[in-house]
Order: C-alpha cells, then sequence, then structure tokens
C-alpha cells in the first residue's frame, strides 16, 4: 500500500511540476533602456536598427516585423519583404523570432523621436490557454 501511495504521489508531482519547471527555464521577458542586447543598441536611429534586422535576419531568424497602434494598421510583414519605408512611421517594432506568432519569440523596439529607447525580450515555450 505505501508502495502505490508513493507512486501515485510520485506521478501527480511530476505531471505537475515538470511543466511549470519547464515553462520557469524557458520564459523570458526582460526589458533594457540602456546598453546592448540581442544585437540593438539603444540610442541608434531607425535606420541602424532596420540595418541590423536586415543584415541579421537568416543568422539570427527574424522570421517577420510586427507594427500598428491600432487593429485598422497592424500588419506583419516578412522580413524578405521589408522595407524601412513601411515600417518607419510606427514607434514601436515586434521582431518576430523563429515564428511569424506575436506571442512566443520576439523582441519589441520602442523609439522616440527616431532613437531606440528601449528593447523588450519577450519568449515563452506555449501559450497557456
Amino acid at each position: 500500500m505505501n508502495k502505490l501511495l508513493l507512486a501515485t504521489t510520485f506521478i501527480i508531482l511530476v505531471f505537475v511540476f515538470v511543466p511549470i519547471l519547464v515553462w520557469n527555464i524557458n520564459y523570458i521577458d526582460e526589458t533594457i533602456t540602456a546598453g546592448e542586447k540581442h544585437g540593438f543598441v539603444v540610442g541608434e536611429s531607425m535606420q541602424q536598427v532596420f540595418g541590423r534586422i536586415k543584415i541579421d535576419e537568416k543568422e539570427s531568424g527574424y522570421m517577420a516585423v510586427q507594427v500598428g497602434d491600432s487593429l485598422k494598421d497592424f500588419r506583419i510583414i516578412s522580413t524578405d519583404e521589408l522595407q524601412l519605408s513601411s515600417i518607419a512611421g510606427y514607434t514601436s517594432w515586434r521582431v518576430m523570432l523563429d515564428s511569424t506568432s506575436e506571442f512566443l519569440n520576439t523582441i519589441r523596439l520602442e523609439f522616440n523621436g527616431g532613437k531606440l529607447v528601449s528593447i523588450r525580450r519577450h519568449k515563452k515555450l506555449f501559450e497557456l490557454p
């Protein structure tokens, strides 16, 4: 009876704590407002940041850039079709990594006065319901 109880407890713990552990190991949500992170440098111009996206797109796994401040002008543009003129009017660019999902693996670049002011890295292994 003790072996059955011990085995049942172990199985329950595995099914509860392993997903939580995997989630915490793979989850990233960090923002910087000074310095360099993920190949981008705070203080650079939009043109310099755009150049980094285009140069590093294949090596870094950049798939697309999402722009738009509302549903009306929301767009996802693949890096193959990306032009500076199509995104320069937006103050927030979300670079999608390894996927075109806006939620799973992104770098959000915030601009003010044409200069990069913050870099936010957001990654999670899977979406929760």
